[in-house]
């Protein structure tokens, strides 16, 4: 047992060198999709990313402040508050930036501070989003920071908001993709596609369902 745990603390030391500033992270804080080797063996990183990637990060972060573990091998908690800074930040700066998208990101490039490069949003992969900031969210509010924990629930809350309307068909279908117009304007484009699959779009239509404002809807469409 302790020589597995040295294994995969050696490997989870090594693996947090990509959490760093122009490795796995742009210089707001947001992701990058990950990295070509080249051949002359240096890293060329993919500038572009998803919710996805944030999703993932944002929750390594959780685990390395809400418990000892293996997860601390990866970065110290003070690191881990650090890089959540600079994401309530970066988000913050998204959300200014992109009121129309309520919090919800698609495919964007994390150099440009999440400039959107598609003008539609997989939800299934903000579903998976609006998890990762509940647990972040607690855990932080657990930990002591509050303030940090405010900043991160803004996000979350604007994606609560406006799940439903965004996303919702009616009659227990939810369009797998959304596009809306900049600055609002247009009621949003559902695509015919429904969120189906039974992992990410499931955690999606779980986020709907737990946390989603169903405002003046009636139940049976809740329930359906």
């Amino acid at each position: 047992v302790a020589l597995r745990r040295s294994f995969f603390r050696d490997v989870l030391r090594a693996e947090g060198s990509f959490l760093r500033h122009g490795v796995g992270l742009s210089a707001c804080g947001l992701t990058y999709d990950g990295a070509h080797i080249t051949r002359e063996q240096s890293l060329r990183v993919r500038s572009h990313s998803n919710p996805s990637k944030e999703a993932l990060h944002i929750c390594l972060l959780a685990l390395v402040i809400s418990r000892d573990g293996l997860a601390r091998a990866l970065l110290s908690v003070e690191e881990a508050v650090a890089q959540l800074q600079g994401k309530a930040t970066a988000l913050e700066a998204y959300r200014e930036a992109h009121p129309e998208l309520c919090g919800f990101m698609p495919w964007f490039d994390a150099a440009a501070g999440g400039r959107p490069l598609e003008p539609e949003v997989a939800v299934r992969y903000n579903g998976m989003l609006g998890w990762a900031l509940y647990f972040a969210v607690h855990v932080l509010e657990d930990a002591g920071e509050q303030d940090l924990a405010e900043r991160l629930r803004v996000h979350l809350d604007a994606m609560r908001t406006s799940a439903v309307r965004l996303a919702y068909k009616g009659s227990g279908k939810v369009a797998s993709r959304v596009s809306v117009a900049p600055r609002g304007g247009r009621a949003p484009m559902r695509s015919e596609q429904n969120c189906e699959d039974p992992f990410a779009g499931e955690l999606f239509c779980l986020f709907l369902d737990l946390l989603g404002d169903w405002g003046e809807l009636p139940p049976d469409e809740r329930n359906s």
